[in-house]
């Protein structure tokens, strides 16, 4: 029963961390400025690839397919199925560039592995895109109604984003940045 359940489970605040937090990439490109102007060129070079910056925005369901099969991206959407003490919105860091996930260090660090059953659901009549969830290091489907690209980092630089960015997040982070 509804009463049953203590008062604090029933609003899902973080007193502790910051409610607005920054995205990790947001906060490592903070930190990379404090320290200088000389570090400036690694961000840029992180976002761009022959001088061409990355795609961010609302996006389709073949455009966000095409990206991730050659890019990483930080991506947020509404949750179809709203989930009790969470908030709507998920966001994630997503893959499924091969040439990433199939290395030996995708394997060792991100725990990836190559699907082993056939899909359960038709991805096409659900309108969903499934992706290799990085943080979480499963497989994941993607709601495309709501699908929003918030940062790309190209598929040469994400050794760089992963040891410097994701790496060095606690898992109070992550679960913090994907409720975010």
């Amino acid at each position: 029963m509804y009463w049953d359940i203590p008062i604090h489970a029933l609003f899902h605040v973080d007193n502790i961390v910051n409610i607005y937090m920054l995205s990790p990439l947001q906060k490592f490109i903070d930190k990379i400025k404090k320290s200088g102007s000389e570090n400036i060129q690694k961000i840029k070079n992180l976002f761009t690839k022959n001088g061409q910056s990355t795609f961010t925005g609302s996006v389709g369901r073949e455009s966000l397919k095409s990206l991730l099969s050659n890019n990483v991206c930080e991506i947020r959407f509404v949750r179809r199925h709203p989930k009790f003490g969470y908030k709507m919105t998920r966001q994630m860091v997503a893959t499924n560039c091969l040439e990433i996930l199939e290395s030996t260090n995708a394997k060792i660090s991100l725990n990836y592995r190559r699907p082993t059953k056939a899909r359960q659901i038709n991805h096409d009549r659900y309108n969903l895109v499934l992706v290799w969830d990085i943080l979480m290091q499963d497989y994941r489907c993607i709601p495309m109604e709501s699908c929003v690209v918030l940062n790309t980092v190209y598929k040469d630089n994400f050794w760089y984003f992963y040891n410097n960015v994701l790496y060095p997040m606690s898992s109070r982070d992550k679960l913090t940045y994907m409720d975010h």
